[in-house]
């Protein structure tokens, strides 16, 4: 069977599987600042990104240490954020703990490069971020903190 056509499959029986992944991205409360956190120490680096919306559209700026805010993705030909689809999100969260899609509601949003994700604790008020660089060929995630 073709690489792309298993991987295709497994993805759809992910979707299946992991009845809480819900086909729709961020909601307008998911704008704001947020820093990356270092992924051995879970404390924060000296990267920023700010999500916001324009309209419908998410945008996304960066920014490193005390430096200003540059446009990153503005909604044009591949950097455009769109909302995930649920195989998209089972092929982000492919190598995540079984029990991950028992615990939280995952919702993403995503262009060639990256996915933002939030992933919503099901006992209230658990909330977590996560963003995946998605050009190493695999999906690499790295936690977020909203700070504003």
């Amino acid at each position: 069977m073709a690489k792309n056509k298993r991987h295709a499959i497994l993805a759809a029986l992910l979707s299946l599987l992991c009845s809480s992944v819900l086909a729709q991205g961020l909601s307008p409360d998911d704008t704001g600042d947020y820093v990356l956190l270092h992924s051995k120490t879970q404390k924060p680096t000296t990267t920023f990104m700010r999500l916001f919306l324009e309209g419908e559209q998410w945008m996304l700026d960066g920014k490193r240490g005390d430096e200003g805010w540059q446009p990153v993705c503005r909604a044009e030909g591949n950097c455009r954020l769109r909302d995930s689809s649920s195989a998209d999100i089972a092929t982000l969260f492919a190598k995540a703990p079984d029990d991950m899609c028992k615990e939280y509601d995952i919702t993403c949003i995503q262009n060639i490069a990256q996915a933002i994700c939030r992933l919503d604790g099901k006992n209230g008020d658990d909330k977590i971020y996560l963003m995946f660089a998605l050009v190493t060929g695999k999906p690499i995630p790295i936690e977020l903190r909203k700070v504003r």
